[in-house]
């Protein structure tokens, strides 16, 4: 068996957590939000369920590009 090691940093309240990614990312963040009332950032971009949309949300957040009108405009289906 593989014995666990102690994590080297523990979470705590008052640390800004940011999370991205599928619905597990928006219940665990609102989870930690509501209950423990901790400053979470959940899915600025929505929920992503892939790689591809997950890296291009880092892209656009690394870069501090603002964005352009046509990319803030809701498209039809």
């Amino acid at each position: 068996p593989v014995a666990p090691r102690p994590p080297q940093r523990r979470i705590h309240p008052a640390d800004p957590l940011f999370f991205l990614g599928s619905c597990f990312s928006d219940n665990m963040g609102g989870k930690l939000k509501e209950s423990l009332k901790m400053n979470v950032e959940i899915n600025p971009f929505g929920t992503a369920y892939n790689p591809v949309s997950i890296a291009r949300c880092l892209g656009c957040l690394a870069t501090g590009r603002p964005f352009e009108q046509a990319e803030l405009e809701q498209h039809p289906q």
